[in-house]
C-alpha cells in the first residue's frame, strides 16, 4: 500500500503530462523562418458556375434528330450544335414553295398575256394611224374639190366624217395602249411584291 501510494506521489510530481504526436520522419518539411505572406490552403467541396449562361431556344417545336457536339466540348461561331426537324414546318415549307412556283408561273403567263393584247391594240393603233393619214389626205383633196365645185356636198362630207372618225379613233386607241401598259406595270409590279413576301417567308 504505501508502495503504490509512492508511485502516485512520484507520477504526479516528476512525469512528462504534455501530449504526443507521433509523425512520420519523411512527412516532415523543415526550412529557414522568414518573414513573409502565410499562405494555408484548405480542401473543401464546391461548385464552379460559369460566367456567362447561353440558352439555345427554337421558335418551332419538333423532334431532335442529331447531336453534333458533346458536353464542356468549344464551339465557335457558325458551328452546327443540334439537327431538330418537324414534320409540320416541313409540310408548310412545301407548301409555300408550291405556291412561290405557282406564283412565278402566274406572272409569266400574266406577262405574256398581257404583253400580247398590249401588242395586238398596239397594231391596232398602228393600222387607225395608217387609215387616218389616208382619210386625211382624201379629206383635204375633197375639201379642195368641193371649193372648186367639183365634187358633191354628200361626197365631201363623207370623206369629213371618216377623217374625224378616225382621228377619235386615234385618240381613244392611243389612250387605250397608255392605260393597258400602266395596268400590266401595276400587275406584274404586284406580283413582283407578292413573290418577294413568298421567299422571305421561305
Amino acid at each position: 500500500m504505501a508502495l503504490a501510494l509512492i508511485l502516485v506521489i512520484y507520477n504526479m510530481l516528476f512525469a512528462e503530462h504534455t501530449s504526443k504526436l507521433n509523425v512520420d520522419t519523411e512527412r516532415v518539411t523543415i526550412g529557414d523562418v522568414q518573414q513573409g505572406t502565410f499562405q494555408a490552403f484548405i480542401a473543401i467541396d464546391g461548385s464552379v458556375d460559369p460566367l456567362n449562361t447561353f440558352y439555345l431556344d427554337i421558335t418551332e417545336g419538333g423532334r431532335l434528330e442529331k447531336i453534333y457536339t458533346d458536353d464542356d466540348q468549344p464551339v465557335e461561331k457558325g458551328d452546327t450544335i443540334l439537327k431538330p426537324s418537324n414534320t409540320t414546318l416541313q409540310i408548310d415549307f412545301m407548301t409555300r414553295e408550291t405556291q412561290l412556283y405557282d406564283l412565278m408561273n402566274e406572272r409569266q403567263n400574266s406577262e405574256i398575256t398581257m404583253k400580247q393584247d398590249l401588242i395586238r391594240k398596239q397594231n391596232e393603233l398602228a393600222e387607225i394611224e395608217y387609215n387616218l393619214v389616208l382619210a386625211k389626205r382624201k379629206f383635204e383633196r375633197n375639201q379642195m374639190l368641193f371649193a372648186e365645185k367639183v365634187i358633191s356636198q354628200k361626197e365631201y362630207a363623207a370623206a369629213k366624217d371618216e377623217y374625224e372618225y378616225l382621228n377619235k379613233r386615234k385618240i381613244l386607241a392611243d389612250r387605250s395602249v397608255k392605260q393597258d401598259a400602266q395596268l400590266m406595270n401595276g400587275r406584274l409590279h404586284q406580283l413582283d411584291e407578292s413573290e418577294s413576301k413568298l421567299l422571305s417567308h421561305l
